[in-house]
């Protein structure tokens, strides 16, 4: 969300209004510098950046958001060597290094998430393995998204892909998984779905379709994506998704 603000300002909220009128769910990330608004349709939050002192759980609730995903990969900030030596940092809502995270964060946190906003859906977000896929499942969680931060967390991760099916058998179908990271194209969305995600998340495409064009350049992205998958689909054979299985893709 902080580099969605530095190509474009207010620029969250045209992804969010570009993603309602094509029928999609808008993530947003949940920084100080960001109010919670009322309109979006779910929410990022990052754990431990005071929103048990601050009631900021409770003013997601009473802004009528529609789930709470709670990212479970950044209890302390990555050594990103890369935007180190281009010296790069988000000019808006103050620099990274000042960004306080909760490094004791563990599984009663998401419990106490849970608690505290029982009618909403919550999904866990960063999961790499099948056993902590089953320890989302047991913390009453509602979805899993298996991620590796975009790689920017911790070099040599496993890619989103590479782990997907082992935490998918190991969920078996208790709640929805979804998977993000490296979702470019629309074959990149067919390949995630025949390896058993119900869903999956793009971020960059529309950053990028949000710099060169405002609005309208998140606009051509959802179609890209549409049309390109809509494409491979009927490329490979298949009428509706749940036409779409393992047997078409094999490992590279």
């Amino acid at each position: 969300m902080r580099h969605v603000l530095v190509v474009r300002p207010l620029g969250h909220l045209g992804v969010g209004q570009e993603h309602q009128r094509a029928e999609l769910v808008a993530m947003l990330g949940e920084d100080r510098h960001v109010e919670v608004r009322e309109g979006n349709d779910q929410l990022d939050a990052v754990l431990g950046d005071g929103c048990g002192e601050s009631g900021y759980v409770a003013r997601v609730v009473d802004a009528g958001y529609e789930a709470i995903c709670l990212t479970v990969d950044l209890q302390v900030f990555g050594l990103r060597h890369r935007d180190a030596r281009h010296g790069f940092d988000t000019p808006i809502g103050g620099p990274s290094s000042a960004l306080v995270y909760d490094d004791m964060l563990s599984w009663d946190d998401v419990a106490w998430v849970r608690e505290r906003t029982p009618n909403l859906p919550l999904l866990v977000k960063g999961i790499l393995t099948a056993e902590d896929a089953e320890l989302a499942v047991s913390a009453g969680v509602d979805g899993i998204v298996v991620s590796n931060h975009g790689g920017r967390q911790l070099d040599g991760a496993p890619a989103g892909l590479t782990v997907l099916p082992e935490v998918v058998d190991a969920v078996a179908g208790r709640v929805p998984v979804l998977v993000d990271g490296g979702i470019r194209r629309g074959t990149d969305v067919m390949k995630a779905l025949a390896l058993g995600a119900d869903a999956v998340l793009a971020a960059r495409p529309f950053v990028w379709g949000l710099a060169v064009d405002g609005e309208a350049g998140v606009v051509d992205v959802l179609r890209i994506l549409r049309e390109e998958f809509e494409n491979t689909m009927a490329l490979c054979g298949c009428r509706t998704v749940a036409e779409i299985t393992s047997a078409l893709v094999t490992p590279a």
